[in-house]
């Protein structure tokens, strides 16, 4: 069976760009610093995206997380039921997420009118699991372990997966293509060059939900958190994928074939 190409790049670790010559450093807080976002724009580990930051409580998770936690920040999920029932709560999941660059931009509303803004290039290197929320304002901050659990080194632990999970990794492959030189990026903001076979199919798999609806990338990351290993995650995406091409074939077809049909049309 093929292997996956792992390629690792020579990456900055610190953003260029630094908030905090702009303004006075802030001061520290207690908790980790999070951004509630919508479920399809969470960030699972090995995924990267660029990201437009304007609105001020996220400008300040920023600045923080230069100035005291490496560059880093976490995302979490509101939770709709508890809303409905008027409680406040977080969905039991997140991302870490680590900023690699940042640059200056502008943002212009709906009115015409423009504030200062971040374009922000940022990767998941991590899962979150939040505890209690510590404060609201001026930005969420919950608490939790400081350490994921998401890469064992080969010393840690051993390959939990079995033949079927095997093979659900080859399956998974074609679709992770664009997502194996993430596989590296990670390792190495994480430190970890040596990971158990286990954990790198954990991380390609999760990288691999990039094309997925959030709901789905967000179910890959709970399975996760489970400790039974990558087979179960990799299967579940491998799954996903698949059914997510065959619905992208037939909403294609059909685009086509309402094109065909309107071009059969006569006209007077």
């Amino acid at each position: 069976m093929s292997r996956m190409l792992v390629v690792v790049f020579a990456l900055p670790l610190v953003s260029a760009y630094s908030l905090n010559r702009l303004q006075p450093k802030p001061s520290p807080i207690s908790g980790f610093a999070v951004i509630p976002v919508p479920i399809d724009r969470l960030v699972a580990p090995g995924q990267h995206t660029t990201m437009h930051v304007y609105d001020k409580s996220s400008l300040e998770v920023f600045q923080h997380a230069q100035a005291y936690s490496n560059s880093t920040y976490g995302q979490v999920v509101l939770d709709d039921s508890a809303m409905r029932e008027r409680r406040f709560a977080v969905m039991p999941i997140g991302s870490r997420i680590k900023i690699l660059s940042v640059r200056p931009s502008t943002h212009v509303d709906k009115f015409g009118g423009s504030s200062a803004s971040l374009m922000a290039e940022v990767i998941g290197i991590g899962l979150l699991e939040p505890g209690e929320v510590v404060q609201k304002m001026p930005f969420m901050t919950v608490q939790c372990k400081d350490d994921d659990g998401l890469l064992l080194t080969s010393e840690d632990g051993c390959s939990l997966l079995d033949v079927e999970g095997d093979a659900a990794l080859a399956a998974l492959e074609q679709s992770a293509l664009l997502c194996q030189s993430l596989d590296g990026r990670v390792l190495r903001l994480r430190g970890c060059l040596a990971p158990a076979d286990d954990s790198r199919r954990t991380l390609a798999a999760l990288a691999a939900t990039a094309h997925l609806p959030g709901e789905k990338r967000f179910e890959a990351m709970k399975l996760t958190t489970l400790g039974k290993g990558s087979g179960p995650v990799i299967e579940y995406v491998s799954a996903e994928l698949a059914f997510e091409a065959k619905r992208r074939l037939a909403l294609k077809a059909i685009g086509g074939a309402f094109e065909g049909a309107e071009g059969t049309g006569s006209s007077e």
